[in-house]
């Protein structure tokens, strides 16, 4: 459906937890960020749930870009500690971590200093 509508999509919450390995909980609900409507779809036994966010956040940076700053939005301010950095700078690749210190630039401030801390741990390890 995201394709078809040419949505960007990224898991939110949860999932993005998950995804990169900051939670080894499976989450119930399947919540995805999208440039596109909010909408539930129903797919087999399963609910997947779309949530509009704004294009900034998701438009102009790559999937574990988008990923990473779902994951941190989740978190918050407060649950970005150092463990966490350490778990994100361990999970990306150098090509990951110098996307994300560059995609950042003009988000939330916090959410760009976490990337500027997980791009220092990832390279001078």
């Amino acid at each position: 459906m995201a394709r078809a509508n040419k949505w960007i999509v990224a898991p939110a919450g949860d999932a993005a937890l998950n995804a990169l390995g900051l939670d080894t909980q499976v989450p119930a609900r399947h919540v995805y960020v999208s440039s596109g409507p909010y909408k539930t779809y129903f797919y087999g036994p399963y609910a997947i749930e779309l949530r509009h966010r704004a294009n900034r956040d998701l438009l102009d940076c790559s999937p574990v870009t988008r990923t990473v700053i779902q994951a941190l939005r989740a978190l918050g301010r407060d649950g970005a500690n150092d463990e966490t950095v350490s778990a994100l700078a361990w999970n990306l690749t150098d090509e990951d971590a110098d996307a994300l210190l560059e995609e950042s630039k003009g988000l939330a401030s916090w959410i760009a200093e976490v990337a500027k801390r997980i791009w220092k741990e990832r390279h001078d390890g």
